[in-house]
């Protein structure tokens, strides 16, 4: 081993930050070893070191059961210390984020996770409740225990936290959550009000009588949704919602020249997630815009909403060898439903640029294709990161593979 450890207690967190990084690559196959080193950082006074060391031991529990179970035990028996408090948070953010990484949900270790994160929904502080719902969410937890905490929880002090609930309950499908979070929502600002008008949206699609509830929300969101940046979220919302009257202020937005840029294409988004033709040829239209910022959320979201007539402008920007976008492309990609994405996702493997294969390998994760691509990728890609990322995508990966 090349590094030294004391550089991870280095006065300057950016020493800090090159030891995580020049430990996680050299100790890839010793993951075990990796969590010992990296352990007393999650402690780390500095949030983009822990945010560094979590994204390492998120990589070495995906080849490790032993070192998740170790976060787990990390997650569940910290200290009310600041220190122990932070060590707490970066156990569960560094468990969402292997659960998101994992190509397979369905093993003991997270079954474990399951089980075990669900009573510190109910904790003391804010940060970890929220931080535990974020993991549970993370790890498709389902369980009776975890929608009646979650229930609970749209009364909580803590909008974000109420967000976080009402995002479960939709997506475990309790309808019974319909008024309880309606009334919530009259309680919800900014983006925690959009996340759970989302939320509310999909459980009420399909229930008679649910307009009553939702129109009293529109307004709402309505009133944010000129706003940089909460209107982005209220836009996507209110396409969510649907309704004559949303899709006539989405369609207001897009076309105003008086509002931020951004708000023009989220109205764009909301509109075509509504089912309007017209979202779908704005979103085209912004696909050329000519600033970065613009363009790039515009080709993200047309992955989202923008379905498939937007496919093949995808593709071409993913191809254009010059395209400042092209990885943006690709993530865009990752989500359509398109099956002419994969073939131009495949090909795109063998880019030149490395930060488009990174994409690629991740779309490729997402679609669940590409195995013998992913595994050239681990083979012989020159890039490290993209290695990893390959790593963490193919399906088959053994838990003892030496890879980076």
């Amino acid at each position: 081993m090349n590094t030294d450890p004391d550089d991870l207690y280095h006065p300057y967190h950016v020493v800090r930050l090159g030891a995580i990084a020049a430990l996680a690559e050299e100790l890839g196959a010793e993951p075990l070893r990796l969590f010992d080193l990296l352990r007393p950082s999650l402690a780390d006074p500095h949030r983009g070191v822990r945010d560094a060391v979590a994204h390492a031991l998120a990589h070495a529990s995906l080849a490790s059961a032993e070192v998740l179970l170790a976060l787990l035990d990390a997650a569940r028996v910290g200290t009310e210390a600041p220190e122990g408090r932070r060590a707490r948070l970066g156990s569960l953010f560094a468990i969402e984020l292997a659960a998101r990484q994992s190509p397979a949900l369905d093993t003991a270790p997270f079954d474990t996770a399951r089980t075990e994160l669900i009573p510190l929904v109910d904790h003391a502080l804010t940060h970890v409740r929220f931080q535990a719902f974020s993991a549970l969410e993370a790890l498709g937890t389902r369980s009776d225990d975890y929608t009646a905490r979650a229930l609970a929880h749209l009364q909580d002090t803590d909008e974000e936290v109420v967000a976080v609930a009402a995002e479960a309950l939709a997506r475990c499908g309790r309808t019974d959550a319909i008024e309880p979070l309606a009334a919530a929502t009259a309680r919800l600002h900014s983006d925690p009000l959009a996340r759970a008008s989302v939320a509310l949206s999909e459980l009420a699609a399909g229930v008679t009588d649910a307009e009553a509830i939702l129109q009293p929300l529109r307004h709402q969101l309505v009133a944010q949704s000129r706003r940089i940046p909460h209107g982005l979220r209220a836009c996507e919302a209110l396409g969510a919602l649907g309704g004559a009257d949303a899709q006539a202020h989405l369609r207001k937005l897009a076309r105003s020249w008086f509002v931020h840029r951004l708000v023009r294409v989220a109205a764009a988004a909301g509109l075509a997630r509504s089912g309007s033709p017209e979202g779908v040829e704005l979103l085209a239209t912004l696909l050329r815009h000519r600033r970065r910022d613009a363009r790039g959320y515009a080709i993200e979201l047309a992955g989202r909403w923008g379905g498939a007539a937007l496919v093949q402008p995808l593709v071409a920007i993913l191809q254009s060898p010059r395209d400042y976008h092209s990885d943006t492309a690709a993530l865009a990609l990752a989500l359509t439903c398109a099956p002419e994405a994969d073939a131009a996702l495949l090909t795109a493997a063998e880019d030149p640029r490395p930060d488009v294969r990174l994409e690629v390998a991740r779309a490729l994760r997402q679609r669940n294709i590409g195995a013998d691509v992913l595994q050239r990728l681990i083979d012989h890609d020159p890039d490290p990161e993209v290695k990893l990322a390959a790593r963490a995508a193919h399906p088959d990966t053994p838990d003892d593979d030496p890879s980076p």
